[in-house]
This record gives C-alpha cells, sequence and structure tokens, in this order.
C-alpha cells in the first residue's frame, strides 16, 4: 500500500527526518482496502533513530484526510485523522525472545525489520485503518425516524409508559383500594 521502506543502512547514526506524501495511486489503494468513498491526503513526518541492538525508532505524525459513507445518510462525511506513534522495529529473532506475559499497558510498539528494511508504510497503513471511525456520521444525521414536525424527543417512550395507557381510569393497581 504504501511503499516507505527504508533500508537500515541508509539511516545515519545520530537518525534521519523524513517527510512523505502518499501520491494518488497509494491514497486510492488505500480508499479501496479501507472501504472509504476518498483518502485525498495522506502524509506523515517522522524521525527514524538507530538504537542498540539493532533496533530502530520511528516516532512522528500521520495525518489523513477522508471520505466514509455516513452510516445513517449514506451521504459523503469528510474526516481529517491524526495520529501519533512511536514504534521500535527490531531483528525478528528479538521479537521471538520476548518474555511471554504480554502487559498491554507497559509493552511499546515492535515491529519485525524485514530483511534489513524498515517497513515505515505498512505499519502507518495499520495505524490508519484503526484510526478510521467504524461509524461515521454527517452533521445532523439521526437514527430516529419522525414524522415531519413532530419533535425527536417526544416519540421516545419507555415500555411502562405505553402499559400505564392501556390500564382504565377506574382499574386500581394490586393493593389499591
Amino acid at each position: 500500500m504504501l511503499d516507505w521502506t527504508h533500508t537500515t543502512d541508509s539511516i545515519p547514526k545520530d537518525g534521519a527526518v523524513f517527510a512523505q506524501s502518499a501520491d494518488l495511486a497509494a491514497r486510492e489503494t488505500m480508499a479501496t482496502e479501507f472501504n472509504l468513498l476518498g483518502c485525498h491526503a495522506l502524509r506523515s513526518d517522522y524521525t527514524i533513530r538507530p538504537r542498540s541492538d539493532g533496533r530502530y525508532q520511528v516516532s512522528g505524525t500521520l495525518r489523513a484526510e477522508i471520505a466514509q459513507a455516513c452510516v445513517v445518510t449514506l451521504e459523503p462525511v469528510t474526516q481529517t485523522i491524526q495520529e501519533t506513534f512511536d514504534v521500535t522495529f527490531c531483528p525478528p529473532d528479538q521479537l521471538e525472545n520476548d518474555e511471554p506475559e504480554f502487559d498491554a499497558l507497559e509493552a511499546d510498539d515492535r515491529e519485525p525489520l524485514e530483511r534489513d528494511q524498515i517497513p515505515v508504510g505498512r505499519v502507518l497503513a495499520q495505524i490508519l485503518s484503526l484510526a478510521i471511525p467504524p461509524f461515521p456520521r454527517a452533521d445532523g444525521a439521526s437514527l430516529h425516524q419522525t414524522e415531519a414536525g413532530q419533535d425527536p424527543d417526544d416519540t421516545a417512550q419507555s415500555p411502562f409508559a405505553a402499559l400505564a395507557q392501556l390500564r382504565q381510569p377506574d382499574d386500581k393497581g394490586p393493593g389499591e383500594s
């Protein structure tokens, strides 16, 4: 999807800063992959820093402007997504030797290096997919259907209100005289 891959030997010892923007073909692929009406912009600014033991720290910001269909009206809903990220890329053998216990609150995001390459684009596509709202709604869209001119709040009755209407005026409840 996003071919933003860097070889480990191209990263200087003091790190490198990158600014990437997805081209039209990549944005169309992302839109299709994530069932979007469109991906109008996709950009990331990030830094790659070498760490000890062959690890690389990648941190930055992902920004995207997407269009989705409203779940109520099917009208296009344009949204801006901005996510910060901090991921450590490790040699695959270091990931296999991790502790069996996993604590999601303390765990850092770790991804495998792929043959001495840092697949930043793959990870950014995952980050975007998780940031996309699952149920987008257009402004003013509501699931409540009402008749013209009727206040939507007036239609909401509790089941007990409906039962009270069935009760005859001369009926008395249990224990009433």
